[in-house]
């Protein structure tokens, strides 16, 4: 799967209702992306947990992503505060940005466990619904087979219909998410840059393939 989210470049009100509607008590900031040698990709609560010093804290709450005009996306998320209260985020992703967009939420608890990522259509195409659904479902796959038991009890030659079954989710899964892509890249001006935010031009990019 093409990661074709980037930070959003301006809050519009879209992306001030969607974050009101997570946390109505928070309003969502751009804190400076910092990460830090060492630091491992997209794990932000080791990250933050190897970084912090005396003088800082953590702080709970989502990054917001957009991907083109079709998608939101909230992603449970920990950045450092530091002793002068500036929030920081020393954790790096696939592509670099000098900012993410942040949404504060302190009722929230990282309890060293995969809280589901929230999403928001932001537009009415079958694809978009479609999409959002096969992540939730592809979540919800991740999270069966993460369990030891579960792999060995679909080992077994005798599980060859829940294995299929398995499987026909996974293709379906797969199949929604390449008509996304394609919707989302189709008009796309080969010579522009690219929408995932590396700052390439597109044909260079995930237009290259």
């Amino acid at each position: 799967m093409r990661n074709l989210s980037s930070v959003p470049r301006s809050i519009s009100d879209e992306i001030v209702q969607f974050c009101g509607n997570i946390n109505p008590l928070s309003k969502p900031i751009y804190v400076d992306s910092l990460p830090l040698d060492g630091n491992s990709v997209g794990n932000c609560f080791n990250n933050v947990e190897d970084t912090l010093n005396s003088s800082e804290s953590s702080i709970l709450g989502w990054i917001i992503w957009q991907t083109s005009s079709y998608l939101l996306q909230a992603e449970f998320h920990n950045v450092i505060k530091s002793g002068s209260g500036k929030l920081i985020c020393v954790t790096p992703y696939s592509k670099s940005y000098d900012k993410i967009l942040f949404l504060e939420d302190s009722a929230m608890k990282y309890e060293n466990k995969r809280v589901p990522t929230i999403y928001k259509a932001m537009d009415d195409s079958t694809e978009t619904a479609t999409f959002i659904h096969a992540l939730e479902a592809l979540s919800e796959v991740e999270v069966y087979m993460s369990d030891a038991l579960v792999i060995e009890h679909l080992s077994d030659p005798q599980n060859i219909v829940k294995r299929n079954a398995l499987q026909g989710t996974m293709r379906d899964i797969e199949n929604a998410i390449g008509a996304f892509e394609a919707m989302v890249l189709k008009d796309t001006d080969r010579n522009s840059k690219c929408i995932c935010g590396s700052g390439k031009k597109f044909k260079k990019c995930c237009g290259a393939n």
